[in-house]
């Protein structure tokens, strides 16, 4: 009997765990000179955390480019983790970043399927969009304006096609007249459960499988950072 309930105590954590869902947060915000990009992610209920934030861009030039400085954390119960690093990024770095990017896509092109799949598994629950855009004519303003309504629409007519829409989302487009202004302020939050996440990542290593892809190409591409 006292296995018996070893067992089924077992069986129901896990059941706990993959049914619990994941939270990915993305916040983007630009203004003037000032960027800042934050992603979190949390699952069982807020036990376990990760964080990715990029406080501060400094453009140096274009021979220069830009250094960037990042923080990440990883948070589980009364444990944490915190590591800073600074990171330089050229036109160099851009440049091998999309030649390593490009041979990884020529060989997963075929895994476009399951990127759709993946994504009709994901619910949007926050959904907030300013962007507030200004030139010294107002004519190529109101122009401007309108070009970035219907961009912002397109985008996420086609995102929405695929990952649930499960709130209403707050968009605006603020004309900035007789002004030179660009400023952006993104949140977004979406979910889904740990155990799609499981399924999906053992979909994707069976595909990779199926296509011989080089590992080797696969982690150089994840290992460099734009």
């Amino acid at each position: 009997m006292v296995w018996a309930a070893y067992i089924v105590a077992i069986l129901l954590v896990k059941i706990l765990i993959f049914n619990s869902k994941v939270n990915i947060s993305l916040h983007v915000e630009r203004h003037g000179n000032n960027d800042r990009t934050l992603v979190m992610a949390w699952f069982l209920f807020g036990l376990i955390r990760y964080t990715y934030d990029v406080p501060t861009i400094k453009f140096k030039g274009l021979m220069q480019g830009a250094e960037v400085k990042v923080k990440e954390e990883q948070d589980v119960g009364a444990s944490q983790q915190a590591t800073d690093s600074q990171q330089r990024i050229d036109a160099n770095t851009v440049l091998h970043f999309f030649e390593r990017a490009k041979k990884l896509l020529d060989q997963t092109i075929s895994l476009t399927g399951w990127v759709r799949q993946t994504l009709t598994h994901f619910r949007c629950t926050e959904l907030r969009w300013k962007t507030s855009v200004g030139l010294d004519d107002a004519a190529d303003t109101a122009i401007t304006t309108g070009l970035i309504w219907g961009l912002k629409t397109s985008m996420l007519g086609m995102l929405f096609q695929f990952v649930r829409l499960d709130t209403r989302p707050q968009l605006d487009v603020l004309p900035a007249y007789h002004q030179q202004q660009f400023t952006i302020d993104l949140t977004a939050t979406v979910q889904t459960k740990v155990w799609w996440l499981v399924v999906a990542t053992i979909r994707l290593l069976r595909r990779m499988r199926k296509l011989g892809l080089n590992k080797k190409t696969v982690r150089q591409v994840l290992a460099s950072r734009v």
